[in-house]
This record gives structure tokens, sequence and C-alpha cells, in this order.
């Protein structure tokens, strides 16, 4: 079950350098610099970590017009935004001495800024100042504490949709937000009393401080979340699987809308309605959704920071930063580009 994620993990630079072949259609963009846009490139695949696609040595990767030299920033986070801020990296990070067609050589090249510790570990890395800006959810009120000391900076970068999934196999297709609460509070022990057949409700949890966990924590608020029923899940993949091929129509998981339906795909599983609300682009976009979360660029600041830090950031939020984000299907941060960023650029789907 961790198959996956070892593959990410381990490969992930790689992988990315291969989407390339057709990542970001910049050209669409308004402003975008001049010399990309006749870089032709044809997006017909998606984040799945199991793709095998490969560079062809013909192609280049494109240059964004913000662009770092030296000193480059180490950067961390969660899984699920791995592909967009690699990306960041990638189109940003020049090494004049590095022939950027020789994929290998460039995936060794960002291998030494660009990690993937998941969340507990990115937030730990970023207080011990290994890394300096992580990708991730708002901290937990835990990972707040170690903190209280420093000046964390959180800069909104993306939004995205945090889901609950069943089995295909479950009858129940929408739940209200206090049914939600109510199975996790275990006040709701049974799917008959949320429509479907008579049979105990299984909840799988993820671990304390875990990106996931947090927002379970944030949208359940002053309601107290019931013991786990079973071992706590470490690697979100592994909910999704156990939820998708282990224990059928009776279990219950929470993971996030393009981690579970494009980063971590298993077709097993569906997304629950939430007040009749399906979790989708349109529906974070609209609002109409009930849970909908951000993420964020995150970096303590302090005097001897480095100082590509914030031109970095701002970069993400401009058209060609929320460009990145978009293709990989999370909502980009700045409303008033979002219908422009999704119209222009190729979408995923």
């Amino acid at each position: 079950m961790k198959r996956n994620i070892k593959i990410i993990i381990l490969c992930s630079v790689f992988i990315i350098v291969c989407l390339t072949i057709g990542i970001i259609h910049f050209g669409n963009i308004k402003n975008y610099n001049e010399n990309l846009t006749n870089n032709e490139f044809n997006y017909n695949t998606t984040p799945n970590t199991n793709r095998t696609t490969t560079v062809p040595p013909s192609r280049v990767i494109p240059i964004a017009d913000f662009t770092i030299t030296n000193n480059f920033p180490k950067l961390d986070g969660a899984t699920a935004f791995e592909p967009v801020y690699l990306t960041f990296a990638l189109y940003t990070y020049i090494d004049k001495n590095l022939d950027r067609d020789n994929t290998q050589r460039l995936s060794e090249f960002l291998n030494n800024y660009v990690y993937c510790s998941r969340t507990e570990s990115a937030y730990e890395k970023l207080r011990r100042g290994a890394v300096d800006i992580i990708f991730c959810l708002e901290p937990s009120q835990e990972q707040l504490q170690k903190f209280i000391y420093f000046n964390l900076k959180l800069v909104p970068i993306g939004r995205e949709a945090f889901v609950f999934f069943v089995n295909e196999r479950n009858p129940v297709k929408n739940i209200t937000v206090q049914s939600a609460l109510g199975i996790y509070s275990g006040r709701i022990t049974n799917w008959s009393e949320v429509g479907g057949i008579n049979s105990s409700i299984l909840a799988y949890q993820r671990p304390k401080n875990s990106g996931s966990q947090t927002i379970l924590e944030k949208f359940m608020g002053n309601t107290p979340i019931m013991e786990p029923q079973t071992e706590i899940i470490g690697y979100m993949g592994d909910i999704i699987e156990l939820v998708g091929y282990t224990n059928h129509n009776n279990a219950i998981g929470y993971s996030f809308l393009i981690y579970s339906s494009d980063m971590y795909e298993v077709e097993n599983i569906r997304h629950l309605s939430i007040n009749g609300v399906l979790p989708s682009k349109e529906a974070i976009i609209d609002n109409s959704y009930p849970f909908i979360v951000d993420f964020y660029a995150i970096y303590i600041e302090r005097d001897e920071k480095n100082e590509h830090i914030e031109p970095f950031i701002n970069w993400m939020l401009s058209p060609q930063g929320q460009a990145i984000v978009s293709n990989y299907g999370y909502i980009p941060i700045n409303d008033a580009g979002i219908c422009e960023i999704i119209d222009n650029i190729q979408p995923l789907h």
C-alpha cells in the first residue's frame, strides 16, 4: 500500500521533469514573457504517480520570467503539494553550468533543494532552519506552539477541497455537515442513521499533526473527535486503499480532492457530496462546497532568511505561478485571476 507513496518520495523529481513534455501552456497567459511563447507543449497527461512518460531529447524545459541563480531556497512540504512546489523550482532554479536538456542532471540538481518530508516533518525542518519554505496546510495548535518564538508567515497560494470518501459499494452518496461531524465524534455509528444499510461505520483516522487530521480537527471545531477505531493510518494513500479495497462498504476516510482523485487514484472509492454538493473545482470556486481549505507557502521571517524567499513567493502568486497551481487541479488563490487562468490553461481532466 505504500508503493505509490514511495514512488512519489524517491522518484518525484524525475517524474515531474517528465511532466514538462506539456505541463504548462504558459504562452496563453497575459503578460507572459515572450521568450516562452514559442515553446510548444501538448498537455495530455495528469499528475499520476504511475506515469512512465519520458522527456524527448529535443525538448527544452522553459524558464520562467522570475529566476534564481544562486543560494537556492530549500523547499519541503506535504505529499499532496509536492508536484506544485517541485515545478516551481523546475521553472525558476537556473544553474548556468547545467544543460537543462539533460534531465538526469537536472533531477540530481533539484534533489539538492527540493524534499518531500510530509507535513509534520516539514514543519519541524522549517523550525530548525533546515529548509526555507514549506508547502503545507495550516499548522495544528500543537505545531503552532513550537513556533511561539518565531515569526511564522503563511502565504496562501492555492485552494483545495477536504473530502470524505467511501467504498463504491456503499449506497450512501451524500451526508450533511452535521452527519460528518457526528460520524467522527462517535455520535453516529451506523450507516442506517445517514440513509445507508444497517452496518456499523468504520471511520479511519490519520496521525495527529498530519495535514488531513489537522483539517478534520478544524472543521470539527468544539466537537471532540472520537478515539480512533483502528490503527491510525500513517500514509494518506493507505487510507484510500483501505477504504477502496479492504473494508468494502462500511468504511469511511478523508483526504483532499486532488490527491484522492488524481495523484493516488483508486477506482473503488467514491467521494461523498456534503449537503448535496459534490467536491469539485466549480464548487470550490463558487464556495458551495462546505469544506474548502487553503494551502500555503510558509516561511519564518528572520534576519538571516534566504533573500529569495519573498520574491519567489510573489512570483508564485503571479499568473505564471498560479498557472502551475491550476494545472495540477488546484484552484488559484487570487480570485480575480481564477477565471482567466482556468479558461486559458488547458485543463487536467
